[in-house]
């Protein structure tokens, strides 16, 4: 009988010890983080971001398509929040749409789309993991430690209170990000200037394997 109650005491110890990591290694979004680029919204295409060639002049309307997040990674405990925004098909520029993916203090970021001038139309995406840290912090990005990476990119915050105007309306407090490739790998030269509660205010990107040479301005937007 006595034997039969300290196994019963083993396996409720072991319980709580088990329910006491997996509560302890729960890493969570950064609240301010999930304050400064979620964007909430109960209507699609109530917030919108208009972006504008500084070529060609021409522009488009991205929308606000919805976030989502993942269940907590079963591995790490990791949560994992999205948000998506997209232009509608058939747009005048070539960028499809981006996917912010916030994780811990880091946000991964992708952007996608078709290079028009190319015959036939090359599809691209690029990965940058992560874009940036937050809260914004000038110097060299780390690679982040949730099963993704730099890869052969090199990230570096040049500034983090700059006011600039792209299009309509003036920002300060604009983070500027800069990505290029390592030596010995396809080529690029990409600048983002970001600003929290307002996303990607300006883009410059230089892919020229991928025919893509691109400068990108927020000219303006509906954020309620």
């Amino acid at each position: 009988m006595r034997l039969r109650h300290h196994i019963y005491c083993l396996f409720i110890v072991s319980l709580l010890l088990v329910s006491c990591k997996t509560t302890k290694d729960v890493h969570h979004v950064n609240p301010d983080l999930l304050a400064a680029f979620t964007f909430n919204s109960q209507i699609w295409g109530d917030i919108y971001w208009i972006y504008k060639d500084s070529a060609t002049g021409q522009s488009d309307t991205f929308f606000y398509t919805g976030g989502y997040g993942s269940p907590i990674n079963k591995d790490k405990y990791t949560q994992e929040v999205g948000q998506r925004i997209y232009t509608k098909a058939g747009g005048q520029i070539n960028i499809h749409g981006f996917d912010f993916d916030l994780i811990e203090n880091y946000c991964n970021f992708n952007i996608s789309g078709n290079d028009i001038a190319s015959s036939p139309k090359a599809s691209y995406s690029f990965d940058y993991f992560p874009l940036f840290t937050f809260p914004f912090k000038e110097g060299v990005l780390p690679a982040n430690d949730n099963g993704f990476g730099l890869g052969t990119k090199t990230g570096t915050v040049t500034a983090i209170n700059t006011t600039i105007t792209p299009g309509l309306h003036t920002f300060d407090k604009v983070a500027i990000i800069h990505y290029v490739n390592t030596p010995g790998n396809p080529f690029f030269d990409d600048w983002y200037y970001i600003r929290e509660h307002i996303g990607i205010v300006k883009m410059k990107l230089y892919h020229p394997d991928d025919s893509i040479d691109m400068t990108m301005n927020l000219h303006d937007y509906y954020l309620p």
